[in-house]
């Protein structure tokens, strides 16, 4: 369970995330949202929604702490659905299936959470990658071994902070090579790490 919290920004954090988290965290998200609507708001139908998982997961709590982390994770939602039309070359009316379930949310009351205002980002992560800053240790852990493995943006430039690594540089070429259905040569630039600018 995360969100990677790559920007403070919702939708910046959105098309910053690899390809396979565009598909893969949406579905956490709402399993995290859905989890903060039952604890929040016990008494309300809860028909449709996903069963309470993860309750005690570091990300899930940040989620129910506040009734703006709440809406700030549905806000990233909204841009997770919408990049993953955008990739993936998706209909319009297209609906991703954990999305379907977010669509059931009517958010709790702001009274029923313990704060109102936006509270400090949580960090699922190994312990070497935490640091003050969570989006910095988030772009941190992006670009950890494990990580960098996955590293792939369609149809989206490479964050000018991720430094892609040599040890993985050949096998992301070709996994994206494979799935652009392209020669090598546009994906190279894709992953070449950039020259700073001089002024």
């Amino acid at each position: 369970m995360n969100l990677f919290i790559l920007s403070a920004c919702p939708r910046q954090c959105a098309q910053w995330m690899f390809d396979v988290h565009i598909v893969k965290i949406i579905t956490e998200a709402i399993q995290m949202l859905c989890v903060a609507k039952r604890m929040r708001d016990p008494e309300a139908d809860h028909s449709g929604l996903y069963g309470a998982s993860h309750v005690n997961h570091p990300v899930t709590i940040w989620v129910r702490e506040s009734a703006e982390n709440y809406r700030w994770t549905m806000a990233l939602c909204d841009a997770m659905h919408d990049e993953w039309k955008y990739r993936f070359d998706h209909e319009e009316s297209r609906v991703h299936g954990a999305y379907q379930k977010m669509l059931l949310l009517d958010p709790p009351r702001d009274e029923a959470f313990p704060q109102r205002s936006l509270t400090k980002f949580a960090q699922a992560m190994p312990e070497e990658y935490r640091c003050d800053d969570s989006i910095e240790a988030y772009h941190r852990y992006y670009q950890s071994p494990d990580k960098q493995r996955l590293a792939s943006w369609r149809k989206r430039d490479r964050p000018d902070w991720f430094v892609p690594d040599p040890r993985f540089f050949g096998l992301r070429l070709r996994r994206l090579a494979k799935e652009d259905g392209i020669g090598p040569a546009p994906i190279v630039e894709r992953l070449r790490p950039r020259k700073k600018k001089t002024t």
